[in-house]
Parts: C-alpha cells; structure tokens; sequence
C-alpha cells in the first residue's frame, strides 16, 4: 500500500514538474524590441544580454518593458545597451520562424519602396540577378551599431526551423557566439551572418544541420572573417549553397570535405570575391546534381591549386564566369567536365592570366572558344601550337595543353 502510495506522489510530482517546465518556457518573438519605449531607435542599439534574473523594483528607476505576461522583460542598462531578464529558473524559447530576429538595422525611407517580396513574406532590398537566382540585400544602404549578442546561450532555439537572416545586416558586431545554438530543426541558414562585415571567427561545428536545405548566402558580406569553423556538419538534404563564402575578402583557407552535397544543385557565387584565398578543400564533395556553377571562382585573385578533377558535372547547365580573374591560377583540370547541350560556358576561364596548364575533355573542345582563353598553347601530346587570340585557331583534340611565350 505505501510502494503505491509513494508511487502515485511520484508520478503526480514528475507530473507538475513537467507542466511548471512548460509553463516557464517563455517565448522570444521576433518584434520584440520596442522603440517606442525604449526611446532609442533598434539601429543604435550596441549591445543585446540575455540575463538570468526577475525583474524587480531595483530596475524601477530604468526603461522597461514586458515581453509576455508571464515575467519576461527587455530594459535599457544604459541608452543603448538592452538586457532580456529571463525569470529565474525560466527558460526562454525562440519560435517556429526566427528570421531576421536580431537583424537590428535602419531601413532607408527611400528604399521602402524598392523591394521584392521573399520566402514567408520578409522584404528583398535590392534587384533580382539575370540569373534568376535569390535577392539579395544591399547592405550598402543598411546601418547598424549593434556589436554584442552576450549570453546566447542562455536563448533555446530548439523549436526553430528558419534561422534565414538571424543576424543578417549587423555591420558592426564584433562577437557573438553560436557554439552552443541548438538547431535540430533547422531547415534553413541562409543570410544567417550576411553582412556581418567586422566578425573575424565563427564556430558552427555544434550546429545540427540534418535537416537543412538552404545554406546559401550564409556568410555572404562576412569581409573580415578569416576563420570558419565547420566540422564534420551532416548535410544530407542540403540543396543550396550559393554565394555562401561570397565577399568573404579575408578568409585565406576553407575546407568543404566535410559537407555532403549529394543533393546540392546550386553552387553558384560560391567563393566569389574570396580575394585572399589561397587553399580549398573540395575533393571529396559530390557534384552529380549541381546545376549551376556561375561565377563560383570569380574573382579569387590569389587562388593558385584547384582540385577538381572529379567533379561531376551531368547534370552542369550553367559554368560560366567559373574562374573569371583568378590571377594566380596557374593549373586547372577539366578533363571531367562533360559540357555537351546548352551548356553556358560563356567567359569561364576569362583574365586567369597566370594559367599555364590546363586539362580538356572532348566535349569542351567544342565550345573552346566562349571560356575566353588567351594566347599560345602547345598540346603535350601532338605538339600542335595554337593562338588562342584568334578566332580561328583551329580544331582542338582532348588532352593537355601548356602555354608558351
């Protein structure tokens, strides 16, 4: 009778832990800043904490107010420094759809009107490419003074499946840290750190990507990042990369080999603008169903190794501007590339000025003259010299081709 008893408090007991649990989850919604009350506009705010604490009359005296009904509370520490009180013994939970849920910028009066509705209606700053591909925003236009998110981990993100644009357009922000975001659900990280022009390092190796699609345009604008940690990320149902190194201006090195990319179809924009870059680890990533690769090199001025022999390229319908201005390539092996139908090979090997050995399949030899390759080249095998600076340079034969003065 007392094992029942006792057993009967205990499931009661579990019981109401459980609810008080759920009851003190506090939810974090995406207008949560008041600048109405809190008498400073969201673009001059410097720094945002997140603080285990109930708010009580010792905060009387600062600006303040309430997020839910339940306890939780922004209040200005100073004119523009906010804190987030979360109740002792509370947790604080973001929603279903956290886009753009720190993206603390101005929007320009002018530009409100010039803009392109997105995914879950969020405004596109800026024009569509030709290329039919995602907006995105100019963030020469955008302000921000934020430069501290502290105490993430004290925000639960675990419900979140749209992290699109969480820090997107924070120009100033010089550290936040993400190693411990919990994101199980997560579907998309694109624009995440877009625009995050002053971070020098980010650790996303803790971060659950199973179940993400979307990671394009992810560091995009990121100029003087110059340390990315990775890790081994399962990214089985990943579909989009593009743009996500983008503007990267200071990254030296990436390493892709970790990534699974099975079902990627776009990698355009890919590392474009990476002008320090000098190493990239892409030889265990899987192409067979990438679509476009436009512009995926453009730019990478000290880029001199690429491996990409193996690169499967059946389903390829776009490759052009590939290596546009890649100065210091001096070697590239496309003996893989399979380019036949209505490939777009438009201007892809166009200003790589150091080049001096490359490898062609059958199928490129046939459309030699769009990629844009200037001067006098030897094949290793036939001995045969051609001049690429005219048009009719003759027929080409697949193999190795040097270049001579």
């Amino acid at each position: 009778m007392l094992k029942k008893f006792l057993f009967t408090v205990t499931v009661i007991s579990v019981f109401f832990m459980t609810l008080n649990a759920f009851a003190f989850a506090h939810k974090l919604r995406n207008d949560w800043y008041d600048e109405n009350i809190a008498g400073t506009k969201k673009e001059n705010v410097t720094s945002i904490t997140f603080e285990n604490e109930t708010f009580n009359t010792e905060h009387a005296r600062k600006i303040y107010w309430k997020l839910d009904n339940d306890g939780l509370v922004a209040y200005m520490d100073s004119d523009t420094d906010v804190v987030i009180a979360i109740p002792e013994g509370n947790t604080l939970e973001t929603s279903f759809n956290s886009q753009d849920l720190f993206s603390f910028y101005k929007e320009h009066e002018e530009d409100k009107e010039n803009y392109e509705t997105g995914d879950n209606g969020r405004k596109i700053y800026g024009v569509k490419p030709d290329d039919g591909s995602y907006p995105v925003d100019d963030y020469s236009k955008y302000e921000s003074d934020l430069e501290y998110i502290n105490n993430l981990y004290l925000l639960n993100t675990y419900p979140t499946e749209n992290f699109d644009g969480f820090f997107m357009g924070l120009k100033n922000l010089i550290s936040v840290d993400v190693s411990n975001i919990n994101t199980p659900f997560a579907k998309s990280f694109a624009r995440m750190f877009m625009g995050c022009e002053k971070l020098e390092s980010i650790d996303i190796n803790n971060f659950n990507t199973e179940n993400v699609v979307d990671m394009s345009n992810m560091f995009r604008d990121c100029k003087k990042l110059t340390n990315i940690t990775l890790g081994n990320l399962k990214t089985n149902k990943l579909e989009n990369i593009n743009g996500m190194f983008e503007n990267c201006e200071s990254l030296k090195t990436i390493n892709l080999n970790g990534f699974t990319t099975s079902k990627v179809t776009n990698m355009s924009y890919l590392f474009k603008n990476c002008l320090n870059l000098e190493s990239v680890f892409l030889d265990k990533i899987n192409t067979e169903e990438v679509r476009n690769m436009s512009s995926m090199f453009d730019n990478c001025k000290k880029l001199k190794l690429l491996d990409i022999s193996h690169f499967n390229t059946k389903s390829l319908n776009n490759c052009s501007g590939m290596f546009i201005d890649c100065a210091s390539l001096y070697a590239v092996d496309l003996s893989k590339f399979n380019l036949t139908g209505n490939v777009n090979v438009e201007n892809m090997l166009i200003g790589c000025d150091s080049l001096g050995a490359i490898l062609i399949s059958d199928s490129i030899c046939k459309r030699f003259t769009t990629m844009r390759l200037d001067g006098k080249w030897q094949n290793i095998h036939t001995k045969k010299i051609y001049n690429f600076d005219n048009e009719n340079f003759g027929e080409l034969t697949a193999g190795g081709y040097i270049k001579i003065k």
